[in-house]
């Protein structure tokens, strides 16, 4: 696989984007489109991300001061570099962005969104991501975003990985490939929210297998989840890793 070395030409990526939203708008004519959280009709039709304005504010929660490296909420005078959440841990990524905690409305939304009935909400988390947090990933000019790959059993039971959807809508925001084969996990591994934090980093050695490695040698690269505790699944390397994920948690609320 070759590497995009340059991001799309953003004038033609607005026309596709634009081309494509047409089948939607013919459709919206027959059946309006409802928010993908709480099913109520969009007062906009054509918005690219169907939520309605009640859940985007109960999802995205009032700004908080968060760590540079992990981000965890942190006091105002202790951005970084690291945290007391993560200053201990051997994390192997550079940076990290979420849109709120994970508690309240958008664990609901997240844990709804990890099956197979979920994915229109999946894709909502995702464009929604790619809304807020668009002008940050678009400042990293990653190479490429790849989604933290489910074990082949767990995505069977699951049908669907929701980091699919995410890494897919972070890839259009930032012009760039979001490829779901190239980085499989190759070993089961127990729920991360299940385990202290100190063996979850022993959970996932050896979990993870990079297909054409070697194309990703000076790459920066952008991995995207829809939830970060400690940061040992994206502890993965590359010249330079970044995580984009959905919601934040501190490892005390659990996790399925």
């Amino acid at each position: 696989m070759a590497l995009p070395t340059t991001q799309s030409n953003p004038v033609w990526r607005t026309a596709w984007q634009q081309l494509q939203g047409w089948p939607g708008r013919l459709a919206a004519l027959v059946a309006p489109p409802a928010c993908a959280l709480c099913e109520t009709v969009l007062a906009d039709p054509t918005a690219v991300v169907a939520l309605c304005q009640g859940c985007r504010e109960s999802l995205v929660s009032r700004p908080r001061t968060r760590c540079l490296r992990c981000a965890a909420a942190v006091p105002e005078n202790d951005r970084g570099p690291g945290c007391p959440a993560c200053r201990k841990f051997p994390l192997r990524f550079d940076a990290a962005w979420t849109l709120a905690d994970y508690q309240g409305a958008l664990r609901t939304a997240v844990l709804r969104a990890k099956r197979t009935r979920g994915e229109p909400l999946a894709l909502a988390l995702g464009e929604l991501v790619a809304e807020k947090l668009g002008k940050i990933l678009e400042d990293w000019r990653p190479h490429v975003v790849l989604p933290i790959p489910l074990h082949w059993r767990r995505r069977l039971v699951r049908g669907t990985n929701s980091a699919d959807v995410l890494a897919a809508a972070i890839g259009r925001r930032v012009g760039v490939q979001a490829p779901r084969d190239l980085l499989r996990r190759v070993k089961g591994t127990r729920p991360q929210g299940r385990l202290h934090p100190g063996q979850r980093f022993d959970n996932v050695r050896g979990a993870f297998h990079l297909e054409e490695a070697s194309d990703f040698q000076g790459a920066r690269v952008m991995l995207a989840d829809d939830i970060l505790t400690t940061g040992a699944t994206a502890s993965a390397g590359a010249q330079a890793v970044a995580v984009a994920f959905v919601a934040r948690s501190d490892g005390t609320t659990r996790r399925t």
